[in-house]
């Protein structure tokens, strides 16, 4: 199982995905940090807020773009989502290896570091391009 698989696996377990959504694009992050609270930065999680992740990997559905943080062994090891956006109103920008996601015309919901040579940002940002909204 490649590690796309292993990704959508493990979020359909933990819930994260609607059924006959897959998971068409990914990239991993080395961590991350909220940088506005609002609609859909933060997502509540058993009475506590997840402020900051580190390893995580973002989904990209043709429905939603999903920031999940992943348990310690695995790919398929998915656990809190700490934000889900419509994949049209996505809009990701990076510098380096920073990336900050947030919704498009707005301030960065999040900030990501980006690990060298796997993140497969690339890749990711075609997708989430090519699904925008037309002005």
């Amino acid at each position: 199982m490649g590690r796309l698989e292993s990704l959508e696996s493990g979020a359909r377990e933990a819930g994260h995905l609607e059924q006959g959504e897959s998971v068409q694009q990914y990239a991993l992050t080395k961590g991350g940090v909220p940088v506005k609270q609002g609609e859909g930065a933060i997502k509540a999680l058993g009475g506590t807020i997840m402020a900051m992740h580190n390893r995580g990997a973002l989904l990209a559905t043709d429905r939603s773009l999903h920031v999940v943080g992943l348990g310690q062994l695995g790919f398929k090891s998915v656990k809190e989502e700490v934000l889900e956006l419509p994949i049209a109103d996505v809009e990701l920008s990076r510098s380096g290896s920073t990336l900050k996601v947030g919704r498009r015309g707005e301030p960065a919901l999040w900030v990501f570091d980006l690990p060298p040579f796997i993140s497969k940002i690339k890749q990711l940002t075609r997708y989430v391009d090519s699904r925008a909204e037309a002005p």
